[in-house]
C-alpha cells in the first residue's frame, strides 16, 4: 500500500461473492486492490480458493458448517455466518455488512432480480457486478459521471421516470463530456465492464 493512502479496517468496500462468475478475474483482482473482507457464499468457495485470495467470512446453511470449517482450516481466521433454510444467502450476508457498519459493498451476482431487495437497503454504498455489468446504487438520486462517445447505460428500475444530460433516449452518450441522469427517487445505473 503506498504511503499516501491510508485505508481504515473496514472502510473500503466489501467484496461479497455470491457468484464468481459475474465478473472476470483480472476484474475482481481490482476489486481486491485494497484488501477487501471477502465475503463468499458457501457453493463459490471452492472457485474463491483456487483464485488463491484470502477469505474471511463464509455464508452457509446450517447443516454446512462443520464441513466447511475442515476444509476452510487453512484460511483462519475466518468467520461463519449461517443462515437457516427458510432463509437467504444475500439478505444474511447484506444484513451482515449492516450490523458491522460497512461503508460500501461490492457484490458479485448473476441476477438482476437482487436490485429490487438491495433498493431497500440504506446507509451503505452499493455497486453489483452482473455479468460483466456494473450496476451502482445512486441513493442521491443523481449520478455524474465523465465518459466517451456512445457509452451505454441502463436503468433500474425500468418504469423510473428520469432526466438525463448528454444522453439520447436510449441512455446512449451523444458524445465525450459529462453525462448527468436524475430521478425522483434512488435509482440504479448499469454499465458494461467490456
Amino acid at each position: 500500500m503506498s504511503s499516501h493512502h491510508i485505508v481504515r479496517e473496514d472502510q473500503e468496500p466489501a467484496l461479497f461473492i455470491l457468484s464468481a462468475g459475474a465478473l472476470s478475474f483480472e476484474k475482481v483482482q481490482e476489486l481486491l486492490e485494497w484488501s477487501p473482507t471477502v465475503i463468499v457464499a458457501e457453493w463459490e468457495v471452492n472457485q474463491v480458493k483456487g483464485w488463491g485470495i484470502k477469505i474471511d467470512v463464509v455464508l452457509c446453511a446450517e447443516t454446512n458448517l462443520e464441513k466447511l470449517k475442515e476444509e476452510l482450516a487453512d484460511q483462519a481466521p475466518i468467520k461463519f455466518i449461517t443462515f437457516h433454510s427458510t432463509e437467504d444467502c444475500l439478505s444474511t450476508g447484506m444484513y451482515f455488512l449492516l450490523a458491522a457498519k460497512y461503508q460500501a459493498v461490492n457484490l458479485l451476482t448473476d441476477s438482476t432480480n437482487v436490485l429490487s431487495f438491495l433498493s431497500s437497503l440504506r446507509g451503505i454504498e452499493m455497486d453489483a457486478f452482473i455479468d460483466n455489468r456494473k450496476w451502482s446504487f445512486i441513493q442521491k438520486m443523481k449520478f455524474e459521471k465523465w465518459v466517451g462517445p456512445a457509452t451505454q447505460f441502463q436503468i433500474y428500475p425500468n418504469q423510473l421516470t428520469f432526466s438525463t444530460t448528454g444522453l439520447s433516449s436510449t441512455l446512449l452518450s451523444e458524445s465525450s463530456g459529462t453525462i448527468s441522469i436524475t430521478a425522483s427517487t434512488p435509482f440504479w445505473v448499469g454499465e458494461d465492464l467490456s
